[in-house]
């Protein structure tokens, strides 16, 4: 989990490492272990990230060198646009920080089962940016 802010970020990983079924790894507090993690290949990566260009260029680096490797994205609230930027980009999930603590498991249980953890207002607009991609085809 990529941590940018310090201890209070440290609470998820605290709280992964109590659950049944779910293996922490490592962690990795900037960029440069954050590529160094991606080479354990673990199936569940949790990126602890702000969603501009640092964010998305380490997702894709991600989804280049470990493209089996599912990543779940916690950040901040943001707009819808930057937030389907993201799972455009390949995050499989998006969790608001505020939500850390009550659907962190949850939500890397649900990613590491093929499935997409993303707030119920991005649904919709996920939809239509498919429904638009089809029309043009």
């Amino acid at each position: 989990m990529a941590d940018r802010r310090g201890n209070d970020r440290r609470a998820g990983v605290r709280r992964l490492r109590r659950e049944r079924g779910i293996q922490v790894v490592g962690e990795a507090q900037n960029s440069t272990e954050v590529r160094a993690a991606v080479d354990l290949k673990p199936r569940v990566l949790v990126l602890d990230v702000e969603l501009g260009s640092d964010g998305l260029t380490l997702l894709r680096i991600v989804r280049r060198t470990a493209p089996r490797t599912k990543v779940l994205i916690l950040a901040d609230r943001r707009s819808e646009a930057s937030l389907l930027n993201v799972l455009f980009a390949g995050a499989r999930g998006y969790l608001e920080r505020a939500a850390v603590q009550r659907f962190l498991p949850r939500a890397v249980r649900v990613v590491d089962a093929g499935e997409t953890w993303v707030p119920r207002r991005l649904v919709s607009r996920i939809t239509d940016q498919l429904v638009g991609l089809n029309a043009r085809d």
